[in-house]
């Protein structure tokens, strides 16, 4: 379906209906939703309008290197070291709700409280991609991003 096919949604449906997906189809994506959905992107609001990101799309080898490189460091035990400032220490109804979400994200999965395993099993899918495919051929790819997503 082409855009100018779509019917147009409002803020409140699109909010509404906007859920967080850690689970997929390994159908490829084709690259002209890819492109279509980086032209939606560039729309996004940013502070000062200085749309502070870089999407990179690797494929192939390259995303192979890449759920390599994110598992060993997530398992390696060493601390993490984003590119980003964050403060993880959450409080009062705030850290409430994050416990909220966990139960309910974990239940679904089935992986009880005290599973420490299946919940580290759980958080390492994250550094996996959740198993997304990406195109292969796609004219978006970055064949030359490192396997830390990079540029060599």
């Amino acid at each position: 379906m082409s855009r100018a096919e779509r019917v147009p949604m409002s803020l409140d449906d699109a909010v509404r209906r906007r859920r967080s997906v850690r689970g997929f189809l390994p159908a490829e994506i084709p690259p002209h939703l890819l492109r279509e959905a980086f032209e939606i992107a560039q729309r996004a609001p940013s502070n000062c309008n200085v749309q502070p990101w870089t999407p990179h799309v690797v494929s192939g080898e390259s995303l192979r290197r890449l759920r390599a490189a994110l598992h060993e460091a997530a398992t390696s035990g060493r601390p993490l070291n984003p590119d980003y400032e964050a403060n993880w220490k959450f409080a009062g109804v705030y850290r409430e709700r994050q416990i909220d979400a966990a139960v309910q994200l974990y239940d679904a999965m089935g992986i009880g409280r005290r599973d420490v395993a299946g919940r580290q099993a759980a958080m390492i899918r994250n550094y996996a991609l959740f198993d997304a495919p990406w195109p292969r051929d796609s004219p978006c790819a970055r064949p030359s991003m490192s396997a830390c997503g990079r540029r060599r």
